[in-house]
């Protein structure tokens, strides 16, 4: 994975549902900057890393500190 060139495919965010709400709400009531959205969602956000080949996921715990979880293989 290539992340040097700016946003990645990728990369993702992992955003808790209460926190999406609260912004949704924000939004409803107040006009948002794209700063202050990205405020309100980072608080709480995970960053995931997806590997294009193997699909594992890779949630970033700290800086440089990651837990990977593989594609469970299911056999008939």
């Amino acid at each position: 994975m290539n992340l040097s060139h700016g946003w990645s495919d990728h990369e993702m965010a992992l955003i808790p549902e209460s926190v999406i709400e609260q912004v949704a709400e924000r939004l409803d009531v107040e006009s948002m900057s794209s700063e202050q959205f990205y405020e309100a969602i980072e608080i709480t956000a995970i960053t995931v890393y997806r590997c294009p080949q193997c699909q594992r996921l890779h949630l970033e715990e700290g800086e440089n500190s990651f837990k990977t979880y593989a594609v469970e293989q299911i056999i008939d």
